[in-house]
């Protein structure tokens, strides 16, 4: 039986050791996968953040490049119930680069939630950690900070937001850095109008920006869009503009309208419009908003009157909200059908357990009962030899025949006895209590002393009958004597 259990728990041992490896093989192929594929890392990872027996390092690894797969799919991770304790254990691992990365997506979190706040916290503490080669580098983590105080969809402040674009200008190490940082600042004094300062850092963003990068089209529409920004340097910096850009397009309509070239304006007003119909649904409300004011001011619209677009009723500040509420609609939705599937499976799973062992403990008890029988069908067998040679040695006897056929049968009993004596497996309890008494010099407990000695004496119960019936008076320990020493001889 005990050996049974011992199978079982090594078993259990083992499948738990296998189980663990697989997670970490999964975890290992996931990570190398995040930044290719985050829909197949999500589809992989799933089924492992409803796991309740992962280790905590397993959990919070899982927990953090789940997040980030959502991230890239611009999707959000509300209902993640291990967010806090991944980063508390980071923490206390003092693992600065899952940290980095784990600051970060929370003070995602906490913008998705509308808690400005806290959200500014965490992005400084990730910036206390970032350094001008970790990623990102401090200064981009700088630039975020800046930029979520001016966005949409929370409470805006243009000094904090120039302030932080500042730092990030102080700490930026590449030209890249040094141009978003200089655009950024050059927007936000847009913000609070001060148009000239404006001017000015855009410009030097431009200065510092490749026209090839796809960051100088952004930073040409917004210097062009500025009203103290020079209209040669605008209009150069837009026609140096690669790609088929609407926003160039309205923008040198609107550029040529403030300096008075109407017919060069209605061009522009033209061909922006026709743009725009090839596929409208590609252009953000302000883009429709902007074409329509530049067609109303060259005369193409009736003046005053506003001409509905579907689909376009809503203003960038609602919009975010709403699409982040429906984001987070959505991941609720699919957490609640993966959480009643993950029950279901653990149900099934349990009831699994439960089979299996009940089947376990069904081999095991027929085990246990076919060895019960085995032992009591030779017992049996033993005694029903003993039986037929003792009614054979009380035939002889009453025969008168030869006396060596009686010691024969004799001899006979006594092998059966000495059989039965090998089955009880007594002599390996004899010596264990020998090497015992060897080593430490302490006889056996009377305990174990009576437990040996009632085996020995039911095994040898018909000869010590036999011995009895002679008439010779001998007490328990003289018989017991007498067959150890019988049974010293025979094993020589």
């Amino acid at each position: 039986m005990k050996f049974f259990i011992n199978i079982l728990v090594l078993c259990l041992l083992l499948a738990g050791c296998r189980h663990n490896n697989e997670i970490d093989r999964q975890l290992t192929e996931a990570e190398s996968l995040l930044h290719t594929f985050p829909d197949s890392v999500e589809m992989m990872l799933a089924p492992i953040s409803l796991d309740d027996n992962l280790s905590d390092e397993q959990m919070s690894k899982g927990c953090r490049i789940l997040s980030v797969a959502k991230v890239k799919q611009g999707k959000t991770f509300i209902t993640d119930n291990y967010f806090q304790k991944a980063i508390r254990f980071y923490e206390s691992e003092k693992d600065t680069t899952a940290l980095l990365d784990m600051y970060q997506l929370a003070a995602v979190k906490m913008r998705w939630l509308g808690n400005q706040d806290s959200a500014s916290i965490f992005l400084n503490k990730a910036i206390d950690i970032a350094s001008n080669v970790t990623n990102p580098t401090k200064s981009e983590l700088l630039i975020e900070l800046s930029n979520m105080y001016a966005m949409p969809s929370l409470k805006k402040n243009y000094v904090k937001a120039i302030s932080h674009a500042m730092e990030a200008l102080n700490v930026s190490q590449t030209k890249e850095e040094r141009a978003r940082a200089l655009h950024d600042v050059g927007l936000f004094y847009s913000f609070i109008g001060d148009n000239d300062s404006t001017a000015i850092y855009m410009e030097k963003a431009l200065s510092q920006t490749d026209v090839n990068d796809p960051l100088f089209t952004t930073y040409a529409l917004n210097y062009a869009n500025n009203p103290s920004s020079d209209f040669r340097r605008s209009v150069e910096y837009l026609n140096r503009i690669k790609t088929q850009s609407l926003g160039k397009r309205i923008t040198l309509g609107f550029i040529y309208l403030n300096n008075s070239q109407v017919d060069s304006a209605r061009y522009y007003s033209e061909v922006s419009r026709s743009m725009y119909n090839e596929n409208p649904t590609r252009y953000s409300i302000n883009t429709y908003n902007n074409l329509r004011l530049l067609d109303q001011s060259i005369g193409l619209l009736n003046k005053g009157i506003v001409v509905p677009y579907e689909g376009t009723v809503t203003n960038d500040s609602i919009s975010e909200v709403t699409s982040i509420q429906k984001k987070i609609s959505e991941e609720q939705r699919d957490y609640n059908t993966r959480l009643q599937i993950q029950l279901l499976q653990s149900k099934a799973h349990r009831q699994l357990l439960l089979n299996i062992g009940l089947g376990i403990l069904l081999v095991i008890v027929i085990g246990v009962g076919i060895y019960v029988w085995q032992s009591k069908r030779k017992y049996l067998k033993l005694k029903k030899r003993l039986d037929n040679i003792k009614v054979e040695q009380i035939i002889a006897e009453a025969n008168d025949d030869e006396s060596d056929k009686s010691l024969d049968l004799v001899r006979s009993r006594m092998d059966i006895c000495i059989e039965q004596f090998r089955e009880s497996k007594l002599q390996a309890y004899l010596d264990k209590m020998a090497i015992q008494y060897r080593n430490s010099g302490n006889y056996p407990s009377v305990k174990e002393r009576e437990t040996a000695q009632k085996i020995l004496i039911s095994c040898f119960a018909d000869f010590i009958v036999d011995l009895k019936m002679t008439g010779v008076k001998l007490n328990t320990e003289d018989i017991v004597t007498c067959i150890m020493s019988c049974l010293k001889e025979f094993s020589r």
